[in-house]
């Protein structure tokens, strides 16, 4: 492994976050992709927050430039939310499947997209 930050892969890929407590999960690839993700077996332990419990990108590049097909391959399983929103997406979504999300909050949404374009071939069940 070398130092040189510039030489290294930008993308971010292989990730599994499996049967956890937590009250938040961002997914937020700046100038970078994120692939092959397994969210699963979450729970929300967080009372109440306005928000999402699982973020995926940003809406208006305050951190960076959010590249299109930026996170892919994602699934998202056994999920409890305490949140207004259970996944909020703000960035790009592709060729995902989201399935058995729970949103314990009364009035919350299992899913949120922030704008226009940004799913595609994602599956909601």
């Amino acid at each position: 492994m070398h130092n040189d930050w510039s030489r290294r892969e930008r993308g971010i890929k292989n990730i599994v976050a499996r049967s956890y407590w937590c009250w938040n999960v961002r997914l937020l690839p700046i100038e970078t992709v994120i692939e092959n993700v397994v969210i699963d077996n979450v729970i929300d332990t967080w009372e109440y927050e306005v928000g999402g419990g699982i973020l995926i990108g940003e809406a208006d590049a305050s951190y960076g430039r959010v590249l299109s097909n930026s996170t892919k391959n994602v699934v998202i399983s056994k999920v409890i939310a305490n949140k207004t929103q259970a996944v909020l997406v703000k960035g790009y979504l592709t060729n995902s499947f989201l399935t058995n999300v729970i949103n314990r909050e009364k009035n919350g949404q299992i899913i949120r997209v922030i704008r226009a374009n940004v799913l595609d071939n994602v599956i909601v069940c």
